[in-house]
């Protein structure tokens, strides 16, 4: 998925690269916790470049996995820069991308552990997510300012293929975020 976003300001973009399915072999060790990737693990390559405002605040959420021996994917996001004509919205089925339309989403952001609601205007993506871990990132340096909920989480829900087939997604581990930057 590649967009350029503009912002209200015209010297202020983002051109951004999110890449679904890296596959990763091999073991990662956390002192005598040891996690073995295998085939079926999988991960995501963001990049970008860009001049941004000072202060900006988004939400974003990704995941891929193994579903029904197919590769399926998502990369959501809202908030951040100017998106009236386009978003970072769709899902991936075994080699294929489809769009997905503005989200509505329901999301206590008083309380991040409580289950979060997604779904696109055309029904085509609908997904809940229970949060398992809240990683925190809340760092101030004089006037400048990251912070982060950012939510890893089992998401459950379908999508629905352009053929008119559902395909139910259950217990997927992924991740949603909420950033709100001054830098």
């Amino acid at each position: 998925m590649v967009i350029a976003t503009p912002f209200a300001k015209k010297t202020k973009f983002y051109l951004n690269c999110k890449e679904n399915y890296f596959g990763g072999k091999g073991i990662i060790a956390f002192g005598q916790r040891r996690v073995e990737l295998n085939e079926n693990s999988t991960a995501v390559l963001d990049w970008g470049r860009g001049v941004w405002p000072f202060s900006q605040e988004w939400f974003w959420g990704n995941g891929s996995a193994i579903i029904e021996g197919n590769h399926f994917g998502f990369n959501i996001g809202w908030g951040f820069g100017d998106l009236k004509n386009a978003s970072e919205n769709m899902f991936f089925w075994n080699g294929k991308a489809y769009k997905l339309g503005r989200l509505h989403t329901e999301i206590d952001t008083t309380d991040y552990m409580k289950p979060w609601k997604f779904r696109d205007e055309e029904g085509k993506f609908q997904f809940v997510m229970t949060p398992i871990y809240d990683q925190v990132t809340d760092t101030k340096v004089a006037f400048i300012q990251m912070y982060c909920h950012q939510l890893f989480g089992s998401f459950d829900g379908v999508v629905m293929l352009p053929d008119g087939k559902k395909v139910i997604i259950n217990n997927l581990l992924a991740f949603c975020e909420h950033a709100k930057n001054r830098w």
